[in-house]
């Protein structure tokens, strides 16, 4: 049903913009300046909706089509490994792109790390949680910070570092969190795909709060607003980027 939705809002927009060429005479620029964001706009709605539905599920990794990216993954798993992460689950989730993903644990922190495979393009997060719904994630893309946050889900990012650097950057920030009186909770390694799962709806359901959101989704992914998470936590709290919530 949700599909058929998306499907329609589309036509929707684009069968409008038609009506309004034939009845109203707009000449091909007019149109074409009307039509083409429209036309964006109906296509960010579609596909944000329909990656974050609320059906979406944890799916076992097809083997057909995906050797190069399994492949990708598993050349990984050596350098992660050094750092005492251990895998203990893998996933696939058909969002737009959909997204291979392997999930770590550290044998001694209380960290997880996850590696994914957009198709195009690969990605990590190491992640923590505290008490009060807190997380901590240090990301390796920009495009993590593309959507607007909860105050409770911080966020720092550092492209094109190592494995072991972000892991460290990671570790000072867990550090600075919990000398604010936040304590580290300890997760269930079989409940982790879940709150995965749970992370990224509660996520969704925030964004399509904001007024005129697919509209300043465009603008988000165009300015790459992720830019403002290139800092540490200790810095954006001195920016007054964000604020530790005790």
């Amino acid at each position: 049903k949700r599909k058929m939705k998306n499907q329609f809002w589309i036509l929707l927009t684009g069968g409008l913009t038609f009506v309004l060429l034939f009845y109203i005479k707009l000449n091909t620029l007019l149109f074409s300046f009307l039509l083409v964001p429209l036309l964006m706009i109906a296509f960010t709605y579609g596909s944000f909706t329909y990656s974050f539905r609320s059906s979406l599920k944890a799916e076992t990794i097809p083997q057909n089509g995906y050797e190069e990216r399994i492949n990708k993954l598993n050349r990984e798993k050596f350098d992660i490994n050094k750092l005492g992460f251990n895998k203990i689950e893998e996933l696939y989730l058909k969002t737009i792109p959909d997204s291979v993903t392997y999930i770590y644990k550290h044998d001694k922190e209380n960290v997880f790390f996850c590696m994914y495979h957009f198709g195009s393009k690969t990605g990590y997060d190491f992640i923590s949680h505290f008490e009060k719904d807190i997380t901590l994630t240090t990301s390796s893309v920009v495009e993590g910070g593309m959507l607007p946050r909860p105050a409770k889900n911080l966020l720092q990012i550092f492209e094109n570092t190592t494995y072991k650097r972000g892991f460290e950057m990671h570790l000072l920030s867990q550090k600075l969190i919990q000398s604010n009186g936040t304590k580290l909770i300890e997760i269930n390694n079989n409940n982790y795909i879940s709150l995965i799962l749970k992370s990224v709806k509660d996520l969704a359901r925030f964004v399509k709060k904001i007024p005129f959101w697919p509209v300043l989704l465009i603008y988000w992914t165009i300015t790459k607003r992720g830019k403002i998470y290139l800092k540490t936590i200790e810095e954006q709290i001195k920016s007054g980027t964000i604020r530790l919530i005790r």
